[in-house]
């Protein structure tokens, strides 16, 4: 880890720089993002908003905006996702959509991903979510997961938090250059 603290620092796998940017309303997918950071030694960063999504009227306007697609200010980041080998996207489904703060990140970082692996934390379905980060992101994912809300609070997360990094690890074994190649050729029947 760099020692300035403007500087950015990096934490590697297998010599992989790696992001893990999300955002979190109510902390689950906070925890995790702290999981999964300390699983792989990754780096973290929050995406916050300037909007209050807190108590019920932040509740709806958040599920709205989701809903309608809206992208929102964020507030700005702090790392660069072009510093980085693969940037893993957290976020919570809100009204069967990505978080309106995470469609804006991965709208404003469209064409700079290196890679990418997402995951979600949800009560009930993730609809069409995970496609749809990968077409606002702009790219495919190594991996993906979904975090349930009942597991998380009963702390049965963890094996899913093993699963995903080690997607990631085995998808970072060589070169990330070659994995998307790897993983978009369709199986052979």
């Amino acid at each position: 880890m760099g020692t300035n603290p403007n500087e950015a620092s990096y934490e590697t796998l297998g010599g992989h720089k790696i992001l893990l940017a999300y955002y979190s309303r109510t902390g689950n997918t906070r925890v995790v993002a702290e999981a999964i950071s300390k699983k792989l030694s990754c780096n973290l960063e929050e995406i916050t908003e300037p909007k209050n999504r807190n108590g019920l009227m932040g509740y709806m306007s958040a599920g709205s905006d989701a809903q309608k697609a809206i992208i929102t200010g964020i507030n700005p980041t702090k790392q660069n996702v072009e510093d980085y080998d693969l940037v893993i996207v957290g976020t919570p489904i809100w009204a069967w959509n990505m978080s309106a703060p995470i469609r804006s990140y991965l709208t404003a970082n469209r064409g700079n991903f290196p890679q990418v692996a997402f995951y979600i934390t949800l009560d009930g379905r993730p609809g069409e979510t995970l496609r749809n980060m990968e077409k606002v992101a702009g790219k495919a994912p190594l991996a993906s997961e979904l975090f349930y809300s009942s597991e998380i609070k009963k702390n049965n997360y963890q094996e899913k938090v093993e699963r995903f990094s080690k997607q990631i690890i085995s998808a970072t074994q060589g070169s990330l250059e070659d994995v998307e190649t790897v993983i978009t050729v369709p199986p052979t029947s």
